[in-house]
């Protein structure tokens, strides 16, 4: 009976011991690793913020370009169509401007 009692003593003494131990450590570490913690999340934050306006912007400039390239070409198909009741010489011209058009298009 006398190993039973000193084992369960020690069990609770180890129990208090480990408790106390905790509490210590929660009581020290708790500000440092909140503070840890939420400086990496408003890091993540940041980058995926910035990462989410660089997609925008490519996604919105991507849409200026084809929407430009939309208009260059039925500028073109127009002009192309019109150039048809134009004398020869005038048709040239309206023709090589629709070129200009589209080359100053593909260089943007």
């Amino acid at each position: 009976m006398g190993a039973s009692v000193s084992s369960t003593a020690f069990f609770i003494a180890a129990l208090i011991n480990f408790a106390l131990f905790a509490a210590i450590l929660v009581r020290l570490a708790r500000r440092p690793v909140v503070s840890l913690f939420a400086e990496r999340a408003r890091r993540e934050t940041d980058f995926l913020r910035r990462e989410a306006h660089r997609v925008a912007r490519e996604v919105r400039d991507r849409c200026y370009e084809e929407s430009f390239e939309s208009l260059v070409a039925a500028l073109v198909a127009d002009a192309e169509q019109g150039a048809g009741a134009l004398d020869a010489e005038r048709r040239r011209a309206v023709l090589t401007a629709s070129a200009d058009l589209l080359e100053r298009g593909d260089a943007r």
